[in-house]
């Protein structure tokens, strides 16, 4: 399709789409599905599948606006998700790719001032080796005033019956338990087990964010005979795991900062959204490596 750019390296073949969010579509190791597939052309905010880019933050901010610095910040929230702002801008613009070789793509984004009363500079840049996808996202503050910043990734992974998740995690955001799904209660948890242990991963329902993780996740898949691991740099301090019952995938976002993190006060400097001066940058890259089990 015109406008897709693809990868194809190493055992691996990657289809990105900048036009629409500078999103990963499909991709694909050894002819095993590592993302649900996509649809090219479509938006990322229209089907659950591929992998999109958070940026300038990550997750929902209630009511589209937040206090920084003596100031309110407005947002527009997407249609659907009135009246939350959601994800941030990169995943609901075009991006411009600035290199492509069968083992690497680099697309950016500027944005200029608007709902979003910064001008800021996303760099994506997708690279494959041998067994081995890395993701690394970019966030730049171009204006003349200090910035709230945040990045993450949404990939869409598969989810099957057999399917075991390996994850450990020092605390859990859990939601209200009415309306969407915003931070509520914090709650500790024992950093040496696994998260997922004894829990049945078709019947979860999760849309939580886990702070503290050790920045490594295992899924494997023992009909595939495959072991998918993703482990994410130290920007990315925390997990959001989407997981809806019954929708056969599981979301497992690495974000710099949680969930709503601008309008919760006093967190953590590991849990809130980065201030960055003009030029400063937030960076963060993704491993995902796929084994034979």
């Amino acid at each position: 399709m015109a406008g897709l750019y693809v990868l194809d390296a190493a055992g691996w073949r990657l289809a990105a789409d900048p036009a629409h969010g500078g999103r990963i579509v499909s991709c694909f190791c050894q002819g095993q599905p590592i993302f649900i597939p996509g649809t090219p052309g479509v938006p990322p905010d229209r089907e659950h599948a591929g992998s999109f880019p958070l940026v300038p933050f990550s997750n929902r901010i209630e009511g589209a606006s937040f206090p920084f610095q003596g100031e309110t910040v407005t947002l527009h929230a997407p249609e659907f998700l009135m009246p939350f702002a959601l994800h941030g801008q990169g995943w609901r613009s075009p991006w411009q790719v600035s290199a492509s070789t069968p083992s690497l793509l680099v697309m950016e984004h500027t944005h200029r001032p608007g709902s979003w009363p910064w001008s800021c500079r996303a760099v994506q840049r997708f690279r494959l080796s041998e067994r081995r996808l890395q993701l690394t996202l970019e966030l730049y503050n171009l204006s003349d005033r200090p910035m709230p910043a945040g990045i993450g990734f949404h990939p869409y992974f598969p989810l099957t019956d057999d399917v075991h998740a390996e994850m450990k995690a020092g605390g859990i955001w859990h939601r209200a338990r009415t309306g969407p799904p915003l931070p509520s209660t914090f709650e500790a948890l024992d950093p040496a087990e696994n998260f997922f242990e004894g829990r049945a991963l078709s019947s979860l329902d999760l849309d939580n964010c886990l702070t503290g993780w050790d920045r490594s996740m295992r899924l494997v898949y023992p009909a595939r005979g495959i072991a998918i691991s993703m482990t994410a740099s130290q920007a990315f301090s925390n997990l959001v795991v989407y997981c809806p019952p019954g929708e056969g995938l599981i979301c497992a976002e690495p974000v710099s900062h949680v969930n709503n993190a601008a309008r919760i006060p006093g967190l953590p400097a590991d849990q809130a959204l980065d201030i960055l001066d003009r030029g400063q940058c937030l960076s963060g890259s993704v491993m995902i490596d796929v084994f034979e089990v």
